[in-house]
């Protein structure tokens, strides 16, 4: 069976978050019982928490890395890096699906578009088949809607436009660099660039190129050059 459920985590939630809302109230339309259709947005909203859960552990990680080097190479002032970090994770779903949460959906797309009242007007409202869309023009895509401000403790704040786009890549170097490098990627405005300064207590310009991404490559045109002065 051709897949349905997206690859990339931000096309994902927004499948499931779409599709466990309307199975609620067409299931039973389709001929599904009420366990059936309570059973399918339980593995709905596991997917989605595993997903969150998982980039709060990346943040989490990042936070660390950051403490580490605060400690041991002295980059970030005492007052920005003198917090142990926490880890707070997103609220979970009052039920966990247990077992292949995405191998049981499968199958209740599978039944879906088996009943008798299923039409390919069904199978958009319910997002197992994709609205179609303008191509995009992939060569001449390059990242919209950008502004990029200082903010104090030497944090950059970019914001931009994903139109129909998963996210953005984000690479910078500071002034009077040649190489690029990727810094970081995100599917949600703004892009926080939280890097301690090369010399603790100075400002140091920073400039920035944004891709746009889709199935977590880079495609499209570079944006135009960003550049900043950090704030200590």
């Amino acid at each position: 069976m051709p897949r349905i459920i997206p690859q990339s985590k931000f096309k994902k939630v927004e499948f499931l978050t779409l599709f466990k809302t309307k199975f609620q109230s067409e299931g039973e339309s389709l001929s599904f019982s009420s366990d059936e259709i309570e059973t399918a947005v339980i593995a709905c909203e596991t997917i989605i928490y595993s997903i969150k859960l998982a980039d709060f552990a990346k943040a989490f990680s990042k936070s660390c890395t950051t403490f580490k080097e605060s400690k041991t190479k002295g980059l970030i002032k005492t007052e920005t890096g003198g917090t142990i970090p926490t880890f707070s994770a997103p609220e979970p779903p009052a039920v966990i699906y247990k077992g292949n949460a995405v191998g049981y959906l499968q199958k209740i797309f599978k039944r879906i578009k088996a009943q008798p009242d299923y039409s390919e007007g069904v199978g958009l409202n319910l997002g197992i088949i994709p609205p179609k869309s303008a191509p995009l023009n992939l060569r001449e895509a390059a990242p919209k809607g950008l502004k990029i401000q200082s903010l104090s403790n030497s944090v950059v704040r970019i914001d931009w436009r994903k139109g129909k786009f998963d996210g953005v890549i984000v690479k910078s170097q500071f002034l009077g660099e040649i190489q690029w490098f990727e810094i970081g990627r995100d599917i949600y405005s703004p892009f926080i660039d939280t890097r301690p300064p090369r010399e603790a207590g100075k400002p140091e310009v920073r400039r920035y190129q944004l891709y746009y991404m889709l199935d977590d490559k880079a495609v499209g045109e570079p944006s135009a050059i960003l550049e900043t002065a950090t704030k200590p």
